[in-house]
């Protein structure tokens, strides 16, 4: 069918053309073989010329001659081109405006049923079959990679999930042992390590009931050298980090969740931090967790003048929950330092932090925040009672993180003016 007047053949040093005139059409075939290409293991470069092929319709023609290429690898791939071209070629084309028909010099009767039952149109069902093959195998291929990815992440995330600091894994495994942890030797990272991994998170309560954890920070001169001096203050500014509060009145019940105190146990001269952890109670949703102490004080910073006092006002009466009020005096104070500095600011037209500028909004800003803090402090003066700034528990214990270091010289004096209340009782029986 292909003479020597349809095909022209160049020989180059680097290449090998050939340009194939397509029997009773208008198409041309134009193909280079460069040197060291593996044909017809691998499709030459082909380039399909005709009258009525616009360059528009030029890609999908390049697209379909490669499924017809993959499919007869290894094959007579340039005559199958040709074949495939006679027949099909006609779809690529627009319509010619003598034809009506659309022949455009495509031989007349039946070029389709022709390619139904040759070689082209095997090879082509071969190669679409094959294609569906692996399209299904690659989708089980990925639903099978991303299950494992899915338990890779969950196994990983129970991994990261589990604390890698002991007594961070004995509190979070059982909170209430009520276990004393000894601190000797840790460095204040460790310290702050174990902090985040034992409190980041509420802990569960199995049978309803509040925990304390206690931690041995520090001592006297026996134990002194076993313990950083900084330790105590890093502990307690690690849990006001998470939210926690300092609370001289912190006892065995949920309202005390989020709230930590120190103590001097002066029978074993040891430093002690009581941490009452933030927990859910046992079969209860998310609504269940304890609100922290810091988020309270968030809230009642920005709550309406009546719902604070509302609110605040059985805190001022009740011994119990006093200690509730004296937590929450501090923080109004700082809320109105900051919030006063965020009105210069934005007086001078200067940036502020979008955290300011949160604060700011959701509290109105300082004005409403003092007025609070005076009608805290005026509530709280008759019966407050201060030693060198800091919050006495009822043992004369100084409750002070700022300073850990006055916690022994605090007692030591408690106990002095103690005897020497007892003296003057004895010298004036």
């Amino acid at each position: 069918a292909y003479g020597p007047e349809a095909v022209a053949t160049f020989a180059h040093a680097v290449s090998f053309e050939v340009d194939v005139a397509l029997p009773g059409t208008e198409w041309r075939l134009a193909a280079m073989i460069p040197e060291g290409l593996p044909y017809p293991q691998v499709a030459p470069l082909l380039c399909p010329k005709h009258p009525r092929l616009r360059e528009a319709g030029r890609p999908r023609l390049l697209g379909a001659m490669g499924d017809v290429c993959r499919s007869v690898l290894g094959g007579p791939m340039l005559f199958t081109l040709c074949e495939w071209l006679q027949d099909e070629g006609e779809r690529y084309l627009v319509r010619a405006e003598s034809d009506s028909g659309g022949s455009g010099g495509k031989p007349e009767g039946g070029g389709a049923s022709r390619l139904a039952g040759g070689a082209v149109a095997r090879a082509l069902q071969a190669s679409e079959e094959q294609r569906q093959k692996e399209d299904e195998a690659n989708r089980v291929k990925a639903s099978r990679c991303e299950q494992l990815k899915a338990m890779l992440e969950e196994e990983g995330g129970q991994a990261s999930a589990k604390p890698k600091d002991k007594i961070a894994l004995e509190i979070r495994e059982d909170p209430g042992s009520g276990k004393q942890h000894d601190l000797a030797g840790y460095s204040d990272a460790q310290a702050k390590e174990l902090v985040r991994e034992a409190f980041a998170t509420a802990l569960p309560s199995e049978d309803g009931q509040m925990v304390r954890v206690s931690f041995i920070v520090g001592g006297g001169k026996a134990v002194r050298n076993k313990y950083s001096e900084t330790l105590a203050k890093t502990f307690g500014q690690a849990l006001q980090d998470l939210g926690f509060t300092q609370d001289s009145t912190a006892s065995l019940t949920w309202e005390s969740g989020g709230t930590f105190k120190g103590q001097h146990d002066t029978q074993r001269n040891l430093k002690l931090v009581h941490v009452y952890p933030r927990m859910t109670r046992p079969d209860a949703g998310p609504e269940a967790t304890v609100e922290s102490v810091g988020a309270v004080h968030k809230r009642l910073a920005s709550a309406a003048w009546a719902d604070f006092i509302e609110e605040v006002s059985p805190w001022t009466k009740r011994r119990e929950l006093r200690g509730k009020a004296e937590a929450l005096l501090p923080y109004l104070s700082e809320a109105v330092e900051e919030l006063e500095e965020v009105d210069r600011k934005l007086r001078d037209g200067r940036p502020i932090g979008e955290a300011q500028r949160r604060l700011y909004d959701e509290t109105g800003g300082p004005d409403d925040v003092a007025e609070k803090v005076k009608w805290l402090s005026s509530a709280l003066a008759p019966k407050a009672q201060h030693q060198g700034g800091a919050a006495v528990a009822q043992d004369g214990t100084v409750l002070d993180f700022e300073a850990p270091a006055r916690l022994a010289e605090a007692a030591r004096l408690a106990g002095s003016a103690a005897v020497s209340s007892a003296g003057a009782a004895g010298g004036a029986g």
